[in-house]
C-alpha cells in the first residue's frame, strides 16, 4: 500500500549511473525484469501502470567467474549479452600486489577518519606483510584488516576477550585503588575490548556495530567517546 507514492533506483538514477553490485546473484525472475527495463528503457513504479523513461546508464559487478554463471544458468545468457560488450576484468590482490601500498594507506585514511581514531602509518615491515599475504577475500579482506589495525593497533585476530595481559589491570595495580575507581577501570577496558571487536567484526559500519550491540548510533558513539577518555 503506498507503494506507488515510492520512487526506485532506477528513478532516482534516472540520467544518472545506476551501479548494480553483485549482479549474478539476483534472482532469475527479478534478471527477466531487468532486461525488460534495459531494452524498453522504461519502467513503472511497485503498483503503479504508468511508464517511467530511464536514460541512465547502467554499471554491473560480480565476483563470481561469468562463464561458470552461465553455465550454470544461474545468470541469464541474454542479461550477459546486454552487459558483456564492455566487460573489464579486476585481477585479485594477488596479481597486483603493487597496488596493496596505496590501497591499505587510502583504507587507513578513511576508516581513521570514520572511527575517530588516530591514524598510525604503517611502518616498512608492517607494509611488506601486507603486500606478502595473498588476501583471497580481496580488498574487502584488505578493509577489514585495516579496520582491526585502526582499532587495536595490530593485524591479530579481533577476537573479544582473547586474554591478553594489561598491565594498568592487574590485580597489583587494581587494589592499589579505591572501589570506584577499579570499577571504572575494569569497566573501561571491557568497553574498550567489546566495542574493538564488534566494530573489527562489523568491518568499521558503525550504523552495523550498534545494531549487534543493542545500541543506537548515538548510544555507540557516547561509548567511544568514553573509551578515547
Amino acid at each position: 500500500t503506498g507503494a506507488e507514492d515510492t520512487p526506485g533506483v532506477f528513478e532516482l538514477a534516472y540520467d544518472g549511473v545506476l551501479f548494480l553490485d553483485e549482479i549474478t546473484e539476483i534472482d532469475p525472475s527479478l534478471q527477466a525484469e531487468l532486461l525488460r527495463v534495459i531494452q524498453e528503457r522504461e519502467f513503472e513504479r511497485n503498483g503503479s501502470s504508468r511508464k517511467i523513461p530511464f536514460r541512465g546508464k547502467l554499471l554491473a559487478s560480480t565476483n563470481r567467474p561469468l562463464k561458470e554463471s552461465l553455465e550454470a544458468e544461474s545468470f541469464r545468457k541474454d542479461l550477459y549479452f546486454r552487459f558483456g560488450a564492455y566487460v573489464i576484468n579486476v585481477p585479485p590482490l594477488r596479481d597486483r600486489r603493487e597496488d596493496i601500498p596505496a590501497l591499505a594507506r587510502h583504507l587507513l585514511a578513511r576508516k581513521s577518519m570514520e572511527l575517530k581514531r588516530p591514524m598510525r602509518e604503517f611502518d616498512e615491515a608492517t607494509m611488506t606483510d601486507l603486500c606478502r599475504r595473498d588476501w583471497p577475500g580481496n580488498v574487502r579482506e584488505l578493509e577489514n584488516a585495516i579496520v582491526a589495525y585502526v582499532v587495536r593497533g595490530s593485524f591479530r585476530d579481533t577476537t573479544a576477550f582473547e586474554g591478553e595481559s594489561d598491565d594498568a589491570l592487574s590485580g597489583e595495580a587494581l587494589y592499589r585503588m579505591s572501589y570506584r575507581d577499579a570499577k571504572t577501570a575494569v569497566l573501561r577496558e571491557f568497553q574498550r575490548k567489546y566495542t574493538d571487536a564488534v566494530i573489527a567484526a562489523c568491518g568499521g559500519n558503525l550504523g552495523e556495530t550498534a545494531r549487534r550491540m543493542g545500541l543506537t548510533r548515538f548510544g555507540l558513539q557516547k561509548i567511544l567517546g568514553e573509551i578515547k577518555k
